[in-house]
């Protein structure tokens, strides 16, 4: 069983997503001994964009346990690991979703070819739970 303790962890177990032509959004769940409970496809697109199926998403984090916690993962196909306007709002709305129900949110990255970006690791940490 793969354990979650930081972004890196993360990055390692989805980094092969990094070379598809079209973008995925994952959600993935973990226990509160950080051990991954597993990880589901949320959306996907274009090679620029992608729509995001939140009632998958809403499921998914209702049907976790009540002390898991959630992150969120999607690749730029462009290989730009940058995130838009689009992708913090995203990560707005899933925080919201948590909040209401009682997760943490451990991070958002986007991973590209060879590298990604961690919310939590760079500017925007004031979109992930306080608490991770």
């Amino acid at each position: 069983m793969s354990k979650i303790i930081e972004s890196e962890d993360i990055y390692k177990l989805l980094k092969h997503k990094g070379a598809l032509s079209n973008e995925q959004v994952i959600l993935g769940v973990v226990s509160k001994k950080r051990d991954l409970i597993g990880y589901h496809t949320v959306g996907s697109g274009s090679n620029v964009e992608s729509v995001i199926d939140m009632d998958a998403v809403n499921k998914l984090v209702i049907n976790s346990p009540i002390n898991a916690s959630i992150f969120l993962v999607h690749n730029h196909p462009n290989e730009d690991c940058i995130p838009s306007k689009d992708d913090d709002l995203v990560t707005e709305r899933i925080m919201e979703i948590c909040r209401i129900l009682s997760r943490a949110f451990i991070d958002h990255l986007i991973i590209g070819q060879d590298e990604y970006f961690s919310y939590k690791n760079e500017v925007r940490t004031k979109y992930v739970s306080k608490d991770n």
